[in-house]
């Protein structure tokens, strides 16, 4: 009988060995979005291998009794409603047939709602590494001031694309931008249709959405394309908006029109009213490069788009502002006649060059590094914002962006953003 038991407890013993313990998720990681805006914050987090689910919980001090805010199979979520200046605490608990795994608690804080800044005071102020007219500190974005950014968006050739569609998202929320030019703002000729010809890869679509997902805000876009980049690519520009866009048209601004040729290229306008301003012309253009030193294709492109600038004002009735943002393709510190469409833009003082009314060593030669917008092969500063002289209104401040020092690399553009006041 002893020896049974014995027996027994072996065979027992045995089997135990060869029994493994299940296998539980590992924690979530979580990515918040907080700070920059006033009423909410975004929660993303990475994908866990094996996991059915996941339980995002919320607590106010980091420690006890958290609440669940939802249960998803998704990486993220919007937590909306919150009041200005508040700090919640969130983790992550991932599910798989064996149980789960509570991650840890990660602050996320909204912005603090900031009386706005003083209109007639105008105070550089650098934080982060971005330019403010006023300390962000202490005070939001004046209400006579106007956020306006310019991007070639390099049409899908950066590797990281959509870690860079998030740094240029972020950065429009946390500058507050009101208007964006995007250039080589492209989509796949092959993806499938979203709403009339724009595709679900589409570049400004995919920023809108974002923006919204991310930060609840609601930005409003125009595109069209030109021409095929890279063979597969429609090539476009489009207008982005803060406020809803009233109406647009675009054209083309070369002699070659067809899609077949990166020669080909337009300029797209869109009418925005403004609450405190009043209507705006805004309009994003790509141009052709100047080829030969005979070559004025490049000089009529500008004209032409001048011409439809006037045109429009003309249409709508007196804007109080127009404003002519994008890729020009030449550089105001070249030889001339390189340097002809720029002087053609800016030819009797009728249009502003935003970024060297305050950079006034930007049209220094030799050329200063410091103010490329474009490096490469044939680095030089291309990329432009220009406002139609008009004594109500004055660029205050303007910064390359997207730079390494900066915000980082997201295009072979770098973009600029300028401040403009209306006094």
């Amino acid at each position: 009988m002893k020896k049974a038991i014995i027996a027994f407890i072996a065979v027992m013993a045995g089997c135990a060995a060869n029994i493994e313990a299940p296998v539980l998720p590992d924690k979530a990681v979580l990515l918040t979005k907080s700070g920059i805006v006033t009423n909410c914050i975004y929660i993303k987090w990475g994908a866990l291998a094996g996991v059915t689910g996941y339980s995002l919980y919320v607590s106010t001090n980091g420690t006890g009794n958290p609440y669940l805010l939802t249960n998803t199979t998704s990486l993220s979520y919007l937590h909306q409603g919150l009041n200005a200046g508040t700090t919640n605490y969130y983790r992550v608990v991932a599910q798989n047939a064996n149980g789960e795994t509570a991650g840890d608690f990660y602050p996320g804080y909204t912005k603090a709602d900031l009386p706005n800044a003083d209109p007639n005071t105008t105070n550089i102020t650098v934080v982060d590494t971005l330019k403010y007219s006023y300390d962000p500190a202490s005070y939001s974005k004046p209400t006579n001031e106007l956020v306006i950014l310019t991007l070639n968006m390099h049409t899908y050739q950066e590797s990281g694309q959509d870690a860079k569609f998030d740094m240029i998202v972020d950065l429009i929320a946390k500058l507050d931008v009101d208007l964006i030019a995007f250039q080589e703002c492209a989509q796949k000729n092959n993806s499938a249709f979203l709403t009339g010809k724009i595709r679900v890869d589409n570049m400004a679509y995919i920023v809108t959405k974002r923006l919204k997902e991310y930060y609840g805000l609601d930005y409003y876009y125009v595109w069209d394309w030109a021409h095929y980049g890279w063979s597969v690519w429609e090539e476009g520009i489009a207008c982005v908006s803060k406020y809803p866009i009233l109406s647009t048209t675009n054209k083309y601004i070369t002699a070659d029109t067809s899609v077949n040729s990166i020669a080909s290229r337009k300029v797209i306008y869109s009418e925005i009213v403004i609450g405190g301003f009043g209507k705006v012309n805004f309009f994003s253009t790509h141009l052709y490069w100047k080829t030969s030193v005979s070559d004025n294709n490049h000089n009529l492109s500008i004209i032409d788009m001048k011409t439809l600038v006037d045109q429009k004002e003309a249409a709508v009735g007196s804007p109080v502002l127009s404003i002519v943002c994008g890729d020009y393709n030449c550089n105001p510190t070249d030889d001339a006649p390189w340097n002809q469409g720029y002087l053609t833009m800016v030819s009797n003082g009728q249009y502003i060059d935003t970024y060297f009314a305050v950079n006034p060593t930007a049209n220094n030669k030799p050329a200063l590094a410091e103010h490329f917008t474009v490096g490469g092969t044939y680095p030089g500063r291309i990329d432009y914002i220009f406002f139609k002289t008009n004594d109500m209104f004055q660029p205050v401040c303007s910064q390359i962006v997207f730079t390494p020092s900066v915000i980082g690399l997201v295009s072979d553009h770098y973009g600029v953003f300028t401040r403009i006041r209306m006094f």
